[in-house]
């Protein structure tokens, strides 16, 4: 999907990037599910045979943030064998117009961090610096996210002491919600934009202080590269539809290589692009895009193979 020259890191750190598994309550897929548990098993099944250092959902593990489907993915993931940790999305937490209970922000702290949120995992001099995105009461009427000021300034504090930090959060960047207008605008000009990050600036300018060179999103399902300012952006594909894939990052002494790995046949891609198409013409428009990615991979390729 992508070769860069930053981040480095002195020995090979190799992270699984996970996006959106949506898991339901029951397993009948939907217009906007396909296979959703089958392609987190297959994810699990993968991971286990790679040396995978660590490995991180970048949020959307339940549909709705029912206790049922926490339930699911807590059996469908109990065998992943490498260190792995998640961070909230906004399908996750509980909403005003929710009628039905979710875990509190608490209990997804308790199962999927091993210190609460936010939180860094070390590996070797990578530190992976993840942020909640979701949890927050000013968000809590929206599918919206934001990162508020006390994460920010622990983010401030986190990245002084950095040697090598990438940084995760679900939400995305402008730069990718400005790819997607950008198709809108050839397209179908009336297509309203996904639910976005607000107040962006005052991450991104965090971000910039401290030279961070790699950022993690989930949250649109479309594996894509974009860069807001001097900050690069890493999308994640979902696993629970078009198109059906997770990430593999190797990071080391010559840049970052990002492995996108599918998770379904042919067969099972056209079916995950069919049904993802046919839900409404946001969701075509993002498959579409989805499948421009793939078609021009790699997105960026900054490495000398020589």
């Amino acid at each position: 999907m992508g070769r860069l020259a930053q981040p480095t890191a002195e020995e090979l750190t190799t992270i699984a990037v996970i996006g959106d598994p949506h898991i339901p309550r029951e397993s009948e897929d939907t217009l906007k599910l396909y296979q959703a548990d089958i392609f987190l098993e297959r994810v699990v099944e993968d991971v286990n045979a790679r040396d995978v250092d660590t490995a991180l959902f970048v949020g959307d593990i339940t549909m709705d943030g029912f206790n049922e489907e926490y339930k699911r993915f807590d059996r469908i993931v109990e065998p992943l064998d490498v260190p792995w940790a998640a961070i909230p999305g906004n399908h996750d937490v509980w909403k005003t117009y929710d009628e039905h209970d979710s875990p509190s922000i608490e209990v997804f702290e308790d199962r999927y961090t091993s210190d609460g949120l936010p939180f860094v995992i070390d590996h070797g001099d990578v530190q992976l610096i993840a942020l909640d995105s979701s949890s927050h009461d000013d968000v809590n009427d929206t599918h919206a996210g934001t990162v508020d000021d006390d994460q920010l300034e622990w983010l401030d504090e986190q990245l002084a002491a950095a040697m090598n930090p990438v940084v995760a959060l679900h939400h995305v960047l402008p730069a990718m919600i400005e790819q997607f207008e950008a198709y809108s605008r050839d397209v179908d000009p009336d297509l309203s934009p996904p639910p976005v990050l607000e107040n962006t600036q005052p991450l991104i300018d965090v971000l910039q202080k401290h030279e961070v060179s790699l950022v993690l999103t989930g949250h649109l399902h479309i594996p894509s590269i974009a860069q807001t300012d001097r900050v690069r952006e890493v999308n994640a594909p979902a696993t629970s539809t078009f198109p059906p894939a997770y990430l593999v990052l190797e990071i080391g002494p010559d840049g970052t290589i990002v492995r996108y790995i599918p998770l379904g046949d042919s067969t099972e891609a056209r079916t995950a692009f069919t049904r993802r198409s046919g839900l409404r013409p946001k969701a075509e428009a993002l498959s579409v895009m989805a499948a421009s990615r793939i078609a021009s991979f790699p997105l960026v390729d900054e490495i000398d193979r020589d």
